[in-house]
């Protein structure tokens, strides 16, 4: 499961600029 989510944090990084201005935001709104 962590892989998976490590995986779609790299996706969305790819994807969403928003991700790349607060990686540790995104992760702390993944884990809820």
């Amino acid at each position: 499961m962590n892989e998976n989510a490590n995986q779609n944090l790299k996706e969305a990084k790819k994807e969403n600029p928003i991700t790349k201005s607060h990686p540790k935001s995104y992760a702390e709104d993944s884990r809820k």
